[in-house]
């Protein structure tokens, strides 16, 4: 059975990665990773949920909870087609950001586009 190694890494926007494997380290150097202690306390880590793909940095001290909720360690995207869908979650225990809202907005239209009421059209204006 081979054994993977697994690497820290900080980037160039100091943030971190946990990747697996020399080549996923060395092919990080080429972007400007560098070895690294792990991370701690308000460190940004990058992070995917397992489930929806979705990628966002967490901050170290907070990576257990949201380990739970399905949230793995990530290498950070370094294409176009590796980024995914980029979230921002709240710190464990802070409430969640809104809910985007699903109503359609109102779209404002001139008083010659609008069908006059009912009322309007017996009176006759």
């Amino acid at each position: 059975m081979v054994s993977v190694n697994t690497y820290w890494l900080i980037g160039p926007d100091n943030t971190y990665a946990q990747v697996e494997g020399a080549a996923r380290r060395d092919e990080l150097a080429s972007h400007g990773w560098t070895a690294t202690d792990e991370p701690s306390g308000s460190d940004r880590v990058w992070m995917q949920h397992d489930v929806t793909g979705a990628i966002s940095l967490l901050p170290a001290a907070a990576l257990e909870p949201w380990q739970a909720k399905g949230w793995q360690h990530v290498a950070p995207p370094t294409t176009k087609t590796e980024q995914g869908y980029l979230v921002v979650l709240p710190e464990p225990g802070e409430q969640s950001p809104p809910a985007a809202a699903t109503e359609t907005p109102a779209v404002a239209t001139s008083p010659a586009d609008e069908k006059p009421s009912a009322k309007e059209q017996k009176s006759g204006r």
